[in-house]
């Protein structure tokens, strides 16, 4: 006697099957996810570019215009409570270009500062950095 049951293998996988069904659906979110957040990095380095950035003089306006960055940190500069946000490619952490914000403890946008790199390293692997900065003169 011979019984096939091609349905059971699918019923009896069913929870691993859903787990992979939706890791599948996850990555479309998360590459819209990292496109949404390079489009809105690209429009913030023309904001820089153009010596726009002063127009967004808050961390709410900045993250309206910009989206939300990608780390921040709790820094103390000149003797002074800041916050340090990061702005970058989603998926290029390394040998792309950067953007660091600097709020004070209020949320106001004290100073901005573009880190490009370059495509040529050097020695030790690094590649090059220029920084440009933009300061809010008050």
């Amino acid at each position: 006697m011979l019984f096939i049951c091609s349905g059971c293998a699918k019923l009896a996988h069913l929870d691993q099957l859903l787990v992979l069904k939706s890791i599948g659906d996850n990555k479309a979110v998360q590459a819209q996810h990292v496109k949404k957040q390079d489009q809105d990095f690209e429009k913030l380095l023309k904001a820089m570019q153009e010596d726009k950035l002063l127009q967004y003089p808050d961390q709410q306006s900045i993250r309206r215009a910009f989206g939300e960055p990608l780390f921040i940190k709790d820094i103390e500069k000149d003797e002074e409570k800041q916050v340090k946000w990061l702005y970058r490619y989603s998926a290029k952490p390394f040998g792309s270009d950067k953007v660091y914000l600097y709020f004070s403890s209020a949320g106001r946008l004290l100073n901005a500062e573009h880190i490009e790199k370059s495509p040529v390293q050097d020695p030790t692997g690094n590649p090059p950095a220029t920084t440009h900065e933009t300061t809010d003169p008050q």
